[in-house]
């Protein structure tokens, strides 16, 4: 998928967190370059912005069609998200 360039598994590598519900993962998604030139904003103005939902969900589907998973699959099951947009 274009929008994407990593996928790592947190938990993983770090194994799970403490008081983390069973089967919770956690997971870093970074985007393409050209993915983050399009969707640069301020970083001090993202959190809690339609952006913010925006980028997210993009990112989200891109890992789904990546996976090959059906649309939604992901998405419906995350329990918690962190944008940062850098690099850009």
């Amino acid at each position: 998928d274009p929008t994407l360039r990593w996928l790592a598994s947190n938990t993983r590598k770090f194994g799970p967190r403490d008081g983390a519900a069973a089967g919770t993962e956690a997971w870093t998604v970074l985007s393409s370059a050209d993915f983050g030139k399009r969707h640069k904003v301020p970083q001090e103005f993202l959190e809690g912005t339609p952006k913010e939902g925006e980028v997210t969900q993009q990112l989200l589907q891109a890992v789904e069609r990546a996976l090959g998973l059906k649309d939604g699959t992901i998405q419906r099951q995350v329990a918690a998200s962190k944008l940062q947009l850098w690099g850009a």
